[in-house]
């Protein structure tokens, strides 16, 4: 039994001190923008990464992380679009990008997720990427990406938003899952939301 905190691969976890049970976690997950100027007017099909870029933007700081190695937004970005998943028949990314994208990277890919099931891999040292509608995330007719990591003992999970930097503050994992995209696209494949790792 583990008490304490421990860190492993960067994963730093918090384990109550009486029974042993893990609490929390926390990593150093890399951030960037999708409005960086090395990419941002970067154009892909029907969009630029500025204007469409939110989900390839969170899966580089994704893999970045669990690869333990640099990927860059244009270089997801790029893989996306000849793959048909970015900026093909519908301006921006659908669900389906993620597990083609973790497969890809050689990561796991877990869809429809339950808000435990998402506490559960957010405890274990998985990050999670959730396709979100507005009002707190996005402005109205826009769905979202945004990457989520870490959680601390009432639930309250960081986020990053690779669009807005206001909004990287931690917020109530029930929050996220009450404005998760509603969308058609990003609901295919177990969307809107999935585990990563």
């Amino acid at each position: 039994m583990c008490k304490g905190s421990k860190t492993i691969d960067q994963r730093k976890y918090y384990f109550n001190t009486s029974n042993g049970e893990l609490m929390s976690m926390t990593a150093p997950i890399p951030y960037y923008m999708q409005t960086d100027s090395r990419w941002a007017n970067k154009k892909y099909g029907s969009g630029t990464m500025a204007s469409t870029g939110c989900a390839q933007t969170c899966a580089a700081m994704a893999f970045s992380f669990l690869k333990n190695q640099t990927i860059l937004p244009p270089d997801v970005a790029s893989w996306g679009y000849k793959n048909g998943y970015y900026n093909g028949k519908v301006t921006g990314t659908i669900g389906s990008f993620w597990p083609a994208i973790s497969k890809h990277y050689g990561i796991a890919c877990q869809g429809n997720l339950t808000v435990d099931q998402a506490i559960d891999a957010l405890r274990h040292g998985k990050l999670v990427v959730a396709g979100m509608n507005p009002p707190n995330f996005t402005f109205e007719g826009t769905t979202h990406e945004i990457i989520i990591y870490g959680i601390d003992e009432n639930n309250m999970v960081s986020v990053y938003d690779p669009y807005f930097k206001s909004h990287n503050k931690k917020y109530s994992i029930k929050q996220i899952f009450k404005e998760k995209s509603t969308d058609k696209g990003d609901c295919t494949s177990g969307g809107p939301i999935f585990a990563l790792g």
